[in-house]
């Protein structure tokens, strides 16, 4: 993963979505990266499993 990508960010805010959205417990999705300096341009999986996520730093990004 690259380091400077806001990877836990983008966790928090996509469990907030899938909490509205009543989505099941995991979730599975691609994301393209394109022309990221250090990464290059590639398609990653990420499984994302809400309860890995604090609920403080939900709550942050549900803020903002």
């Amino acid at each position: 993963m690259h380091p400077e990508l806001l990877w836990e960010t983008m966790q928090a805010a996509t469990v907030a979505i899938l909490g509205e959205l009543e989505a099941p417990s995991s979730c599975a999705f691609r994301l393209t990266v394109d022309d990221v300096l250090g990464f290059g341009s590639e398609e990653c999986c990420l499984l994302i499993e809400p309860g890995d996520v604090p609920a403080g730093h939900v709550s942050q990004v549900k803020r903002t």
